[in-house]
């Protein structure tokens, strides 16, 4: 039922490109309203809950790797194929990140039960949100500055992009308050996850708003870029590093490896949208990633049971 929500909020998104709205300021609005209002209510909320223990760093560390490699593999295909600095930082957001809870958790419910669902959540909250708060901002800024000034400005210009970035500003706020041990009252954590629960419905009208069927075609070398990385190379690469070097086994091993080649985040694209690195490419990812993820996520878990790993 999850991936039918997706799907239909994709197609309302890309329906109400035909209707006479001004469908580049409505998605430039859901943009906004996700980036200030859903993404610093999310990280309010989760940010104060994050387990902060040693126990986490094995399942954490399954994003922070995924990212580290795609920032190596985006700048070397970057330079092959003479990417801008806009598709370039949109790669590194939408290649780098997976969709580990909206898409990840469902997914890992149905292969794996619920019993593994903690591994998931290891995976998303300590990895993938923290990955996106911290390093992906800092990608996203550098991307969207330009070149040609004294890079005494250049590294000024980015840290102000970040620090002005208000879910930056809420990360940091929410993890003062976690090293604290401060929880939020009931009313308030009750409020912050309603603002929050609106952002994906949100995100994927903004995706489907940004979508450009007849522009796929002109997109297509750096969307095959992003999603053999992001489908196909980070899941083969935690195997071999989590199997093959640590010699994880069983479930850990399993939804690592999933969670790995989850589509791109979609929360990602919109960071990228919103910075403006190439809004179309970012659109692209999310919704053609979704779509092949649901057959290449499957496969993965299968060549698993396969290999009895």
């Amino acid at each position: 039922m999850t991936f039918f929500w997706i799907l239909l909020a994709l197609a309302t998104g890309q329906g109400l490109r035909y209707l006479p709205l001004r469908y580049d300021t409505l998605a430039k609005g859901l943009n906004t309203y996700v980036l200030w209002v859903c993404l610093p209510a999310l990280t309010l909320a989760m940010g104060v809950k994050l387990p902060l223990e040693w126990s986490i760093l094995l399942p954490a560390s399954v994003a922070w790797l995924s990212f580290a490699v795609a920032t190596l593999w985006v700048v070397l295909v970057s330079k092959i194929w003479h990417f801008d600095r806009a598709t370039t930082g949109c790669l590194l957001l939408t290649a780098g990140l997976g969709n580990t809870s909206f898409v990840g958790f469902p997914l890992i419910r149905w292969l794996y039960g619920e019993d593994s669902l903690w591994i998931a959540l290891l995976i998303d909250q300590p990895g993938s949100f923290l990955v996106l708060s911290t390093l992906g901002l800092m990608g996203a800024a550098y991307y969207a500055e330009g070149q040609g000034r004294p890079v005494g400005e250049q590294l000024k210009a980015i840290a102000g992009r970040i620090v002005r970035f208000p879910p930056f500003v809420c990360f940091a706020l929410a993890l003062f308050l976690n090293v604290q041990g401060w929880q939020w009252p009931n009313g308030v954590a009750a409020g912050l996850t309603a603002i929050a629960a609106t952002l994906t419905p949100a995100a994927l009208l903004a995706v489907g708003l940004q979508v450009q069927i007849k522009q796929l075609s002109a997109l297509k070398t750096p969307l095959m870029v992003g999603l053999v990385y992001r489908l196909g190379l980070a899941p083969l690469l935690v195997w071999g590093v989590y199997g093959g070097l640590l010699g994880v086994q069983g479930n850990l091993l399993g939804v690592s490896v999933l969670e790995a080649g989850m589509a791109p985040m979609i929360t990602g694209s919109i960071v990228a949208a919103g910075m403006g690195l190439n809004p179309a490419l970012a659109s692209a990812m999310v919704s053609v990633g979704i779509a092949v993820s649901l057959i290449t996520v499957p496969l993965w878990f299968w060549v698993l049971q396969w290999v009895g790993a």
